[in-house]
Formats: structure tokens, sequence, C-alpha cells
């Protein structure tokens, strides 16, 4: 009888404690945070005719700021067209009169790729205070430099290269004329780099 009453209250004991553990665990996992949501979203980047447009126009300002890299060439294969020149005229070397007209050859094709970056420049210095004004003006004096160098090397080629006499100075005149506008168009564009009151003059 005793035995039977002990096993009934070891019975109740351990199911008050499952009940009671059984009732804390359910109130702990009512006060966790519930887990939220994560909503994917799939980023897809769409390629307008817009953006495939800017290529182009990228490629058109590269080429156009090489201009100040370009334009080194015609104006060193200029100087040295009149170094030679000098030169054959003093010492009368047809080494020196076969190299001025070389010089001069590449003076003028050295001035193509020159002049197409600077048209290609002009439309993003359009916007930039008095610069148009100036651009206008650089672009100017070297078509005039271009037109010289051309007429220059019309003489001699239909001299077959042998400058005398009037002729000499009037080639003369022309290649001094180129040097003395690529000088000035120099001028003018460093002011269009470094700003109009870079030099005092």
């Amino acid at each position: 009888m005793v035995y039977h009453q002990k096993q009934n209250l070891l019975i109740t004991i351990c199911a008050s404690l499952f009940v009671a553990f059984a009732c804390n665990a359910q109130e702990e996992s009512s006060t966790l945070p519930q887990p939220v949501e994560v909503e994917e979203i799939e980023e897809i980047e769409s390629i307008s005719e817009a953006d495939i447009s800017k290529s182009p126009t990228k490629i058109i300002i590269l080429i156009g700021r090489l201009h100040a890299a370009l334009v080194h060439m015609p104006i060193a294969w200029l100087m040295a067209t009149l170094i030679f020149d000098l030169l054959s005229f003093v010492l009368y070397k047809k080494e020196f009169i076969k190299t001025g007209f070389l010089l001069l050859g590449l003076t003028i094709l050295s001035m193509a790729p020159a002049m197409l970056s600077g048209f290609l420049r002009t439309d993003e210095l359009s916007t930039l205070g008095d610069v148009p004004s100036l651009v206008e003006t650089h672009r100017n004096i070297m078509f005039v430099v271009l037109l010289l160098c051309i007429l220059a090397l019309m003489l001699r080629w239909l001299k077959k290269n042998r400058l005398k006499g009037t002729i000499k100075w009037v080639y003369m005149v022309l290649v001094l004329g180129s040097v003395g506008m690529v000088g000035l168009g120099g001028h003018i564009g460093g002011k269009m780099v470094f700003g109009e009151n870079y030099l005092p003059f």
C-alpha cells in the first residue's frame, strides 16, 4: 500500500515537472524574434540606345585630346625643314636640299592628324568661356600655315627641287612665314590651355 502511494507520488511529480518544463519552453519560444523574410532582388542592367551612342563619342573625345601630343610633330618637321634649307643655301650640298624637300613633305603629312584631332577637340572646348574665339583664331592660323607649306612644296616640285635666284627667296619667305605663323598659333594654343594671362603678351 505504502509502496503504491510512493509510486503514484513519484509519477505525479514527474508529470508535474514535465508539464512545467513544456509550458516554460513554449513561453520562451513565443518571445524569440520571428525570422524576417528576405526579398531577393535581381538587378538587370539594361543597355539603352543612349548608352550605346556614348561609345563613339568617347572615342572622338579621346582622339581630340591627343591634339596636344600630335601638334608637336609638324612643328618639329617644319623647324627641321628651315634648318636644312638654310644649310643648303649656305653650303650648297645636294644632301641638304633633298633632306629639306622630304622634311617639308613630312610637315604637311603630319599636319593631317594634328588638324583632325584639333577639329574633334573643338566641340569639347566650345563651352569654356572665351576659349571658342581663341579656337577659331588658332584654327585659321593653322590653315594659313598649311597653305604656305603646300605652296612651298609645289614650288620646289615645279622647279624640280632647284631653287635659284628670285624663286629661292620666294620659297624662303613661304617657309619663314610658316614658321612665324606656327609660333603665333602655338602661342594662342597655349592661352587656351594655360589661360590668357599665362604670358604677359
